[in-house]
């Protein structure tokens, strides 16, 4: 099995045909021609599937707000990898570790624990607050 392809081949009988396609966490890669769509497959002698699996990359997850503070390294990351969020200058908080994940809508970045939550520090709270002058 070829990663990202899924198949409807198991019930095929020698002549019969079936697809093989992408699954929700890839997409087609368009630029390799002709396979870069669901292919059909031919069951042969002896059960040995006949033709070529479609071309497929991982998807790419959209990157979230984090929300105020927050730092991260998240742009362009594929389905199955991870990435780190961390707290800018005048904010505190910690790291934390997201993952590319598959999701009923394909790919998201998702917390591997507790979201990111950057809060302004005390040094920074009081700056906002002194009057002009």
């Amino acid at each position: 099995n070829k990663v990202g392809v899924q198949h409807n081949c198991s019930a095929v009988s020698t002549g019969q045909r079936c697809t093989a396609q992408r699954r929700a966490q890839f997409e087609y890669n368009t630029t390799n021609g002709t396979l870069g769509r669901e292919q059909a497959l031919t069951c042969g002698i002896h059960g040995v599937l006949q033709g070529k699996l479609p071309a497929v990359t991982p998807r790419t997850c959209s990157v979230p707000a984090f929300g105020q503070g927050v730092l991260y390294t998240c742009d362009r990351k594929t389905f199955g990898t991870v990435c780190w969020t961390y707290c800018d200058s005048g904010f505190d908080g910690g790291f934390k570790q997201y993952g590319c994940t598959a999701t009923d809508a394909g790919v998201e970045l998702l917390p591997l624990g507790p979201p990111a939550l950057c809060t302004a520090s005390a040094a920074e709270r009081r700056l906002r607050v002194a009057p002009k002058g």
